[in-house]
């Protein structure tokens, strides 16, 4: 793996960070990661295989940053500044069943604090999230579903069971704790530096964690039925929702996840027709539940599989 920095000639409009991102990581399978500054946008970080040429990625990334960047501006200024707040009226009309304030700032709803990937939801897009997950739960009621909500935490074993980290490995944060033995304890407090509050090693005062926090609400349901096999006499679908935790490329700076978010999943148990038949059905509903939003809805089919 090789990385490559690249500078331009101007800094990439804030409004479009995110798109262009999105684009670069998605642009083909020579570049594994592409990475924004937020604060120095005219600086782009690529990370690439070896078996192509530094001169070849460099290629790849400037004509795909042109490209967009030249289609994106073009978009940006047919927006009049009314759009995003007409959008915001609308939605706020029309989730009167939430028991959110009557009237929300205009503002952006997402704030980015640090390069960590962490954020912060409010206004109306917080609001947005309160209502579709209103409508998960108004499709899990609908049918004969066992909803779970499950903990943070899945064993290891789990992950090692499931191959999880020949595949995705980068994805997980481990959980630890500091040694608590008192002899530990008190080291670990003698070499932390009393001006600055800062201690001078970290790692070896740590346990070796034995969980994970999880990146995916599925595996909770997945665990919890090999826990509980005789479960599926009864039900064979399952709604559960929790805090997921995954490291990705993006999550430092685009706008399609970040490294701590909740997801809802639906889990369905069956033979390949009746879990067909199954998904077909909630398709249909959950089209209707999102069809009262002032929006056009689109529904995308995604795996993790490599």
């Amino acid at each position: 793996m090789q990385t490559l920095i690249l500078e331009l000639k101007e800094e990439i409009p804030e409004q479009v960070i995110s798109e262009i991102g999105y684009e670069l990581n998605r642009l083909d399978d020579s570049i594994t990661r592409a990475y924004i500054n937020p604060y120095d946008s005219s600086k782009i970080q690529v990370w690439y295989f070896t078996k192509f040429s530094e001169e070849e990625v460099k290629s790849k990334v400037m004509q795909t940053v042109e490209l967009r960047l030249a289609k994106l501006k073009e978009k940006y200024e047919k927006c009049d500044d009314e759009t995003p707040r007409q959008a915001s009226r609308m939605i706020n009309e029309h989730m009167t069943l939430l028991h959110a304030p009557e009237q929300l700032p205009e503002a952006n709803g997402l704030y980015w604090v640090d390069q960590d990937g962490q954020v912060v939801l409010g206004n109306i897009l917080l609001k947005l999230t309160n209502y579709l997950d209103a409508c998960f739960r108004e499709l899990s009621g609908s049918k004969q579903v066992m909803d779970l909500v499950p903990p943070t935490f899945l064993p290891i074993k789990f992950f090692e069971q499931n191959q999880y980290f020949t595949q995705y490995p980068d994805h997980l944060f481990f959980p630890t704790v500091l040694k608590d033995s008192d002899k530990e304890m008190q080291n670990f407090k003698n070499q932390v530096d009393p001006e600055t509050g800062k201690p001078q090693e970290i790692k070896e005062y740590l346990k070796d964690p034995n969980t994970t926090l999880s990146p995916a609400t599925c595996f909770h349901v997945h665990h919890f039925v090999q826990q509980n096999p005789d479960i599926l006499r009864n039900h064979t679908h399952f709604s559960a929702i929790s805090t997921c935790f995954r490291y990705e490329s993006g999550n430092a700076f685009l706008l399609e996840r970040s490294n701590t978010f909740n997801m809802r999943e639906f889990v369905f148990y069956g033979s390949d027709n009746e879990v067909d038949s199954l998904l077909n059905e909630y398709e249909v509903k959950l089209i209707e539940l999102l069809n009262r939003l002032p929006a056009n809805t689109r529904l995308n089919d995604c795996t993790d599989n490599p």
